[in-house]
């Protein structure tokens, strides 16, 4: 396979928004649409995508989710795909967060509900599901190849945050020990702010120690 990936920043916080294409065959993927944005479908043509074949959200935020039904206006043979613990922030604006920064939620519905160790096939390769409960109870990181969708759970030199009623504190600890056991290693992109690499993490993450 040979992927091409691009990413864009994108929504009041801002969220790293990822769109992948396999170039041998069209079918590409999106993870974490914040917002719909134009210009996301502008590149897709760019690259080459003619199948998006899956909408990948590592959790349920609002600034995680909210282009959703946007995207799936021009695609809709995209799959949505997300934990069944957080299944339930797609069509309440108050558990995503939507309601309290102002904003409207059109209902989001999922197509695959995933659990941890669950794959999905991408071509001649497969997304990962990885539960990694903590920012909240149904995040998730998806492992492809040599790359890691880490979401709100691991940041360069840091983790997401663990203090909403929908969060999981006691299982962030764990959730960060889940994959730095992880065997190899991997190009950290997270949902917010800087990539890194789960190597230079394992070393200097504090929280991963």
């Amino acid at each position: 396979m040979t992927l091409k990936l691009t990413y864009f920043q994108l929504g009041m916080l801002p969220t790293n928004v990822y769109l992948g294409v396999n170039e041998e065959t069209g079918n590409g993927f999106l993870v974490d649409p914040a917002v719909y944005e134009p210009q996301v479908e502008d590149v897709m043509k760019e690259i080459g995508i003619k199948n998006l074949q899956y909408i990948l959200l590592t959790h349920g935020h609002f600034d995680h989710i909210l282009g959703v039904n946007g995207f799936l206006k021009n695609h809709p043979e995209a799959k949505v795909v997300i934990h069944r613990e957080d299944e339930a922030f797609l069509t309440d604006p108050v558990l995503s967060h939507t309601f309290k920064h102002g904003l409207t939620q059109e209902p989001i519905k999922a197509d695959i509900i995933v659990e941890d160790g669950d794959v999905l096939a991408f071509d001649d390769t497969e997304f990962k599901v990885v539960h990694t409960p903590g920012h909240t109870r149904g995040s998730v990181v998806y492992l492809l190849d040599d790359l890691m969708f880490s979401g709100d759970t691991l940041f360069q030199l840091s983790c997401g945050r663990t203090d909403f009623p929908e969060s999981d504190p006691a299982a962030m600890g764990p959730s960060l020990q889940k994959l730095a056991a992880l065997e190899g290693n991997y190009h950290v992109l997270p949902g917010h702010n800087a990539f890194s690499e789960l190597d230079y993490e394992r070393a200097n993450n504090p929280f991963m120690r």
